[in-house]
């Protein structure tokens, strides 16, 4: 009989990317932010539950001042919402390249429900390591900001490593 195991999501080894055209189209942006807490439980019928927090005042493209601009309230509000969070599963069989993980994302106050793509997926007694991607309209979270100047749709990137819960 398999048990249900849970892991802490390793905050310093995790990583969320992203990706999003600018300047009407000419540029591309890309940043990251910090993952600061979350788990990972795998059911005993082999299916997955995934919690994750993201800082939303995190955010580095490299570029400072565009980062102030970002975190302000012209886009993620990160003093009246400092979180961004996910929460999904998936099934049993999901399976890297073919599995989804459904969800629900908040971002600057709004839930939506998102579908990330499970890339590599790789899980023993000692942790586990997931990749996963999702392209997200900021639009409709009400990042409507920038419109021309700032791409609407955002490619996303997770590669979560996390350890057993103790």
């Amino acid at each position: 009989m398999t048990v249900q195991t849970t892991y802490r999501l390793d905050t310093e080894a995790s990583e969320l990317s992203f990706s999003a055209r600018a300047m009407f189209g000419t540029a591309t942006v890309r940043g990251t932010f910090a993952v600061t807490g979350g788990e990972v439980t795998v059911e005993p019928d082999g299916g997955i539950r995934v919690a994750a927090v993201v800082a939303a005042d995190s955010v580095d493209t490299g570029l400072a001042k565009r980062d102030e601009h970002i975190v302000s309230s012209d886009y993620l509000g990160a003093r009246e919402h400092p979180e961004i969070r996910f929460s999904g599963s998936a099934p049993a069989g999901a399976t890297a390249g073919r599995g989804v993980l459904r969800g629900e994302l908040t971002v600057a106050g709004r839930t939506r429900p998102v579908d990330l793509d499970l890339g590599e997926v790789v899980a023993d007694g000692r942790g586990a390591v997931a990749e996963a991607a999702v392209e997200i309209d900021r639009y409709e979270f009400g990042v409507t900001a920038g419109k021309g100047m700032t791409g609407r749709r955002i490619t996303v990137r997770i590669r979560a490593v996390a350890t057993p819960a103790a």
